[in-house]
């Protein structure tokens, strides 16, 4: 579970399960104990390396691709928050069997 502290700051980033997630995840994967909506990745230790894997882990907990440059265009937790709403809200609609919905032409 979020720790209290990654609870608080989550709701404050509008979309309170996807910003607990991520800041677990950031947790997670750059071994910082505590870490804010706004703290940047790379004052936190972040690398390039660390940031595929991040990206990989967003892919699999977030169920959205982000770009690499995402992170490095926007490096916080709440800039990430805001491309994984994004990035879901620019996926094509799918029906009940998992399969996206493609408009037809006429001709």
């Amino acid at each position: 579970p979020a720790a209290p502290a990654a609870v608080a700051a989550a709701a404050d980033a509008g979309d309170d399960d996807t910003a607990a997630r991520l800041l677990r995840l950031w947790s997670e994967v750059l071994g910082v104990d505590e870490i804010g909506l706004d703290d940047d990745f790379f004052e936190l230790g972040g690398n390039s390396l660390v940031a595929v894997q991040l990206i990989a882990q967003v892919r699999k907990v977030a169920g959205v691709k982000l770009p690499m440059r995402t992170l490095f265009d926007a490096s916080t937790v709440r800039d990430m928050v805001a491309n994984v709403e994004k990035a879901r809200a620019a996926k094509p609609a799918r029906n009940a069997a998992g399969i996206p919905k493609v408009a037809r032409g006429d001709g």
